[in-house]
């Protein structure tokens, strides 16, 4: 396929633009390393879309700008209840290459569980299971994620105050290699961070692995304080076992345990396997009310590749603005914030709470946060001063000598 360049003209879209005289643009949603996801309306009517678009940068890459094509038109066929849908691949005017997807009102998961919040494994085995569902619809496809994380899976509000979960960000990863652009190291598989061995879809299923042990105890699985600690920790240390943590968490220990081998041979075969090996636990998925999204429902947040905190996690920015759900592709990581409102409760465990044993309106021991957090972080960084001021004093000192002893 032959990529035309794209002009110089109209690459900044704004409020009112209409893309190939079907999209008008109504505002700005994110504006990330890779892309900007708008909101939109049809100008013949019907459900407003989300649309994404490469930066120009991008864009006037052919080698970028045709992965970006390619990934959306696989994507594109991918249909399952549990993944976000990507309607048309299109340029506009000035060649630049857009999404069309869905719109979603919710949250990322990743806003939901900020603060170290804990789930009941019921619920986390709600939201873990339609996404085991949507990796196998990709995985049948020849389609893997190899981007998953908590800020890749929505939470829509359903009826009856609960949430389907909705995975976004499939055909991101190769758009975001092309481009030189990272992905978040605490949530990739150790072949991933070493480039040792094929990168298969059981990189997936160690994401799931991470991510279900995140909702079981409200911990990072290899908490670090830099992304350079947090890939070695995963390529070269286990995470605290679960039954160690919280004894009630012993039927999933064996799953997490597996999820998370170093070497993809002795994980589990395929999302499905995974999948069996969490029914045979015996605890049945309940109604997912993380973040109270009946009471206090938001707009779903852009997708964002600002660089993560120091836990690994992509914070939400202090404004509230809608986006896309599924432009992950053109700017594959959601991070938004969710305002909950002071009177609505959540009746979950947060990490902070550690002077008290147990939140009544949950009934989940609190767990205390890893001792390899932030505060050994501000330990090492306060001795990393101290060596480098007496370095700089002992230059000075062997300087001052040689000077002298001339």
């Amino acid at each position: 396929m032959e990529l035309v360049p794209p002009s110089t003209k109209g690459l900044s879209p704004s409020r009112g633009q209409v893309l190939s005289r079907r999209f008008r643009l109504i505002r700005p949603m994110s504006d990330d390393l890779l892309g900007t996801v708008h909101e939109a309306e049809p100008l013949s009517g019907g459900a407003r879309v989300a649309v994404s678009l490469l930066h120009f940068e991008y864009a006037a890459d052919a080698r970028v700008a045709e992965c970006f094509t390619l990934e959306a038109r696989r994507v594109q066929k991918l249909i399952h209840p549990a993944v976000v849908r990507t309607f048309e691949v299109l340029r506009s005017e000035e060649g630049v290459p857009y999404i069309v997807s869905e719109l979603f009102s919710g949250a990322t998961l990743s806003q939901c569980l900020a603060g170290g919040i804990r789930v009941a494994a019921s619920e986390a085995v709600a939201i873990v299971t339609p996404v085991l569902s949507a990796l196998e619809a990709g995985h049948a496809q020849n389609i893997p994620h190899h981007n998953l994380k908590p800020s890749n899976i929505l939470l829509v509000p359903a009826s009856g105050g609960s949430a389907v979960v909705k995975v976004a960000g499939f055909g991101a990863a190769p758009v975001m290699a092309a481009a030189g652009i990272p992905g978040t190291s605490g949530y990739r598989a150790p072949e991933q961070i070493t480039g040792i061995g094929p990168v298969d879809t059981r990189a997936d299923l160690w994401s799931v692995g991470v991510i279900l042990y995140e909702l079981l105890t409200g911990r990072l699985a290899f908490p670090a304080p830099t992304e350079f600690a947090r890939g070695v920790a995963i390529t070269k240390s286990e995470p605290t076992p679960l039954e160690q943590i919280d004894p009630s968490l012993a039927p999933f220990a064996s799953i997490v345990r597996r999820a998370l081998k170093k070497n993809a041979r002795d994980r589990f075969l395929s999302p499905t396997e995974m999948l069996d090996a969490i029914r045979t636990t015996g605890i049945s998925p309940t109604a997912i009310t993380l973040c109270n999204m009946a009471l206090a429902p938001q707009s779903l947040a852009p997708p964002s590749l600002a660089a993560p905190d120091s836990l690994g996690r992509y914070m939400p920015p202090p404004t509230l603005t809608r986006s896309d759900a599924s432009a992950d592709i053109a700017s594959s990581v959601p991070a938004e914030s969710v305002r909950v409102p002071s009177h609505v409760e959540t009746p979950r465990v947060r990490r902070a709470m550690i002077d008290d044993k147990t939140l009544p309106s949950s009934g989940l021991p609190i767990i205390p946060p890893s001792s390899s957090g932030v505060p050994q972080l501000k330990r090492a960084v306060s001795l990393r001063w101290v060596m480098i001021v007496g370095a700089i004093a002992l230059t000075i000192g062997l300087l001052f000598g040689l000077i002298v002893g001339r």
